[in-house]
C-alpha cells in the first residue's frame, strides 16, 4: 500500500484544495492504529507527520522495504538495572536496525514550491 507523508502545514493545504464535492472520506487502515488524521486517495494513504520538513512530502510503497536487524532479534532488552540516583529501575531496548529498500523506483521525495 503507498503511503504519502507530509508536513503539517503542506497536509492542510492539500486538503484544503480537495474539491468537497469529489471528496469521499472512506477510513483506512491508518485510523485502524490510531491515526484519525489521515485520508485515502487512489489507494495511497495520506498523512502529516511530525519532523518533515517545511512544505515536503515523501512517498514510499510499504511492501517494497524490509526491516533487517544487525542483532540476533530486532529488539534486544538489557536491565532492569536499579538507578540510585533516580531511585527507578532502567530498562534499555536497543534495535541496530536498517531498512531495506526493493527498489528506488517505488519512493519518491517532492517539495512544494510557493
Amino acid at each position: 500500500v503507498p503511503l504519502v507523508l507530509l508536513d503539517d502545514d503542506l497536509y492542510r493545504t492539500y486538503l484544503d484544495q480537495l474539491d468537497s464535492k469529489e471528496r469521499i472520506n472512506v477510513p483506512s487502515e491508518m485510523v485502524k492504529l490510531g491515526f484519525e488524521d489521515s485520508i485515502r486517495q487512489d489507494g495511497a494513504m495520506i498523512t502529516s507527520e511530525y519532523g518533515i520538513p517545511s512544505a515536503v512530502g515523501y512517498g514510499f510503497s510499504v511492501e517494497d522495504m524490509e526491516l533487517r536487524s544487525m542483532q540476533g532479534d530486532l529488539f534486544e532488552p538489557e536491565g532492569p538495572i536499579w538507578d540510585e540516583a533516580s531511585r527507578s529501575w532502567r530498562v534499555l531496548v536497543d534495535c541496530l536496525g536498517q531498512l531495506k529498500f526493493k527498489s528506488p523506483r517505488n519512493f519518491l521525495k517532492f517539495v512544494a514550491l510557493a
